[in-house]
Parts: structure tokens; C-alpha cells; sequence
């Protein structure tokens, strides 16, 4: 019997992480060093290598690309668009987390910078991370509405307050995440 070949797509890991500073929510990009989309902004990232679970590789490309060790990591989903990325056909699993907001983070191998950006002022973005991270931001509004519901008519969110719905929200996409 003959084995038919069938094309295979390179696995890439794309990491949304937010953290609560100075009274905004801020996510973390790269400017990327190397082609395609060079001197770029972008989620951090990258490809996932042989022998390496796509988990294995979110932690090791966020730290490889911005220093920063993240406690826990949430699976959101996969995007697999054709076309997404110019080098070929890429199917890119998705993680989001919530980190301390004194988290320093200092760009290293492919990263060119490393830097917070408020939600409400992001720059230009490549590949389709732009639509990624709008796809994290509509999961977290569904994971908070059971959380807002808690709080019940409270109209002025302290700090506190934003920084247990976050939690509540992360720990409810770990439940699900292991469902």
C-alpha cells in the first residue's frame, strides 16, 4: 500500500498578556528584528519546535523574546486563515494570561523591543495579530460578565476590585481550559 504525502503546516505559539498598570489595562508586543514584517510590532511568539508540546513553546518563546516568565498560560484557541503568514502555511495556537503589573521586560533573540501598550492605544500590527487580540479581548467580556454579575451595581470598579474579576477570569478559563 502507498502512503500518500499530505502538505503540512508549520505550528507557531502567539501570546496575548495583559497586566493592570497605572489605572489601564496594557499588553505586551515585540518589534520584530527579523523579516517578514521587520522593525514591526507583534504579539510574542514564534514556532514551535520539533519534540516541544505547543505549550512548551509559548513558555519558551515569551521568555526568549521578552525576559518575562509567566506564571500560568491560557489555551484560546487556534487560527489557521491561509495566508496569515507570508513564509507559508502557519496554523498558530494562542495563549492569554494576566501578569504582575511590575514585570519589567527586556526584548532578547529575535525581539528587537519589548514593550507595554495601553488596549486603548496599540500600534499598527503583523500578521493577523490585530484580529487575535481582539478575539482574546471578546473571550475575556464573555469569562467577566459572571464576574461583573457578582459585583452587583457596583458603579466605580477600584483597583481591587478590576484585579479580582481578572483573577476570576483566568481561573475560569483554566477550568474550562482543562474541560
Amino acid at each position: 500500500m502507498s502512503k500518500k504525502k499530505f502538505p503540512q503546516p508549520s505550528l507557531t505559539v502567539d501570546l496575548v498578556l495583559f497586566r493592570w498598570y497605572r489605572s489601564k489595562v496594557e499588553i505586551l508586543l515585540i518589534k520584530r528584528k527579523q523579516a517578514p514584517f521587520k522593525d514591526c510590532w507583534a504579539l510574542p511568539g514564534g514556532f514551535v519546535a520539533k519534540g516541544e508540546t505547543a505549550e512548551e513553546a509559548a513558555y519558551r518563546e515569551l521568555q526568549e523574546e521578552t525576559s518575562l516568565v509567566a506564571s500560568s498560560l491560557v489555551p484560546l484557541t487556534l487560527f489557521d486563515e491561509p495566508g496569515r503568514d507570508p513564509r507559508g502555511w502557519t496554523i498558530s495556537m494562542a495563549y492569554w494570561s494576566i501578569v504582575k503589573s511590575k514585570n519589567n521586560v527586556k526584548a532578547g533573540t529575535d525581539a528587537k523591543e519589548a514593550q507595554w501598550f495601553s488596549i486603548k492605544k496599540l500600534p499598527a500590527l503583523s500578521f493577523d495579530h490585530g484580529k487575535i487580540i481582539d478575539y482574546t479581548l471578546n473571550t475575556i467580556k464573555q469569562y467577566a460578565t459572571p464576574a461583573l454579575t457578582l459585583l452587583n451595581g457596583v458603579e466605580d470598579l477600584s483597583t481591587s476590585k478590576l484585579k479580582l474579576i481578572l483573577r476570576y477570569m483566568q481561573e475560569r478559563a483554566n477550568n474550562e481550559s482543562k474541560n
